[in-house]
């Protein structure tokens, strides 16, 4: 029991450290090592990716509003720029709970590598629509 809890501070820390200093920590670090304790853990193989991206997900809820709270207090928050891309971003969310939702397990291996590939192409996709659209855009913010 106390290997286990040092275990999760560790996947913690090194999450933390991770998000902290290069922007990524939910999908990139704590999923595949929930994975590894999850399945130390014994639970059973077809629930593990759901339940280590759900708690990921949680996970991320309080990371995000701590350093955003940290960033804004530094007046580190471009708040157009998030005027701007917030619907994009409740989309892809959207959407990606979605096609996680229906996905086996198998399936959900496989699309942890090709979710960050289809993030990109959503994410410039929205910025070359926004660029084409940025006169009209202006006018709405």
């Amino acid at each position: 029991m106390l290997s286990l809890i040092l275990t999760y501070l560790a996947v913690g820390a090194i999450a933390g450290v991770l998000a902290g200093l290069l922007g990524v920590g939910g999908g990139l670090v704590i999923v595949p090592m929930l994975v590894f304790c999850f399945t130390q853990q014994q639970i059973p193989h077809e629930h593990i990716m759901h339940i280590a991206l759900g708690t990921s997900m949680a996970s991320i809820m309080f990371t995000s509003v701590s350093s955003f709270m940290a960033h804004h207090k530094r007046g580190a928050v471009h708040w157009i720029v998030v005027r701007r891309i917030v619907l994009g971003i409740l989309t892809g969310t959207f959407i990606e709970s979605e096609v996680v939702w229906y996905n086996n397990e198998e399936n959900l291996g496989i699309r942890f590598f090709t979710i960050p590939v289809e993030d990109f192409a959503y994410g410039f996709s929205m910025i070359f629509l926004s660029l084409m659209l940025r006169d009209k855009l202006k006018t709405l913010f």
